[in-house]
C-alpha cells in the first residue's frame, strides 16, 4: 500500500513490526524477527544500513507497549493491576507510537531521497491483496481471539502455529515435506 511512496518499505518495515509485537508481546523478539527480513531488505533497496537497523530496533519497542505485552503481564501480576486495563490502556499509545515512527521514517525518507518501488498497475492492490486473504487474516484471527477473551496469549500461539500451517501447506502449497 505504500510501495511508491517515498520510505515506503520503512513504513512496511514499522507496519510488520506493529503486528508482530501484537502477537509475541515482546520487543526483542519483534526487532530479531522482522530484522531479520527488513534490514537486508531495506539495504537492497538503497537505505543506510544503519538507518535501517535503527528503524527495526525502534520499532521492535512496539511490541512492549501494544498488547499482549509481557512487560504488562509482568507488571500487572506483580503490582496487583488488573491486566485487561493495561492492555487496553496500551493500546492508543501503541498505535500513536507506531504512527510517530511512520511520520519520521517519511520525514526522514524524504530528506535522504529513499524511493519507493516504481509506480503499480491500477487493481495491483486489490489482487495482491485477493491472493493474499487467507495471510492477511492470521494476525486478525490471532489478535481477536486475543482481544476478544476467545482464547489466552499462549492459546493463540498454538492456534497461530495451526493456522499458518494450514494455509502455507493447503491454500498456497508452499510448504513441502522432506524426509
Amino acid at each position: 500500500m505504500a510501495g511508491s511512496m517515498a520510505g515506503g518499505l520503512g513504513f512496511s518495515a514499522i507496519l510488520a513490526s506493529m503486528f508482530f509485537g501484537a502477537i509475541s508481546g515482546s520487543g526483542p523478539a519483534t526487532t530479531a524477527a522482522v530484522g531479520m527480513l527488513m534490514i537486508p531488505a531495506l539495504a537492497d533497496k538503497g537505505y543506510n544500513k544503519g538507518y535501517a537497523a535503527a528503524l527495526t530496533a525502534s520499532s521492535g519497542g512496539l511490541g512492549v507497549v501494544i498488547p499482549p505485552s509481557i512487560p504488562m503481564v509482568i507488571y500487572g501480576v506483580t503490582a496487583s493491576e488488573s491486566i485487561g486495563k493495561l492492555f487496553i490502556a496500551g493500546v492508543i499509545p501503541g498505535i500513536m507510537l507506531a504512527g510517530g515512527l511512520m511520520l519520521a521514517n517519511y520525514v526522514i525518507s524524504k530528506k535522504r531521497g529513499y524511493v519507493g518501488a516504481d509506480k503499480r498497475e491500477p487493481g495491483a492492490l486489490g489482487k495482491a491483496c485477493k491472493e493474499g486473504i487467507w495471510s492477511i487474516l492470521a494476525p486478525l484471527v490471532i489478535l481477536g481471539g486475543i482481544y476478544s477473551g476467545l482464547f489466552t496469549p499462549t492459546e493463540a500461539a498454538v492456534v497461530s502455529v495451526f493456522y499458518t500451517l494450514f494455509v502455507g501447506k493447503f491454500l498456497h502449497k508452499e510448504l513441502t515435506s522432506t524426509a
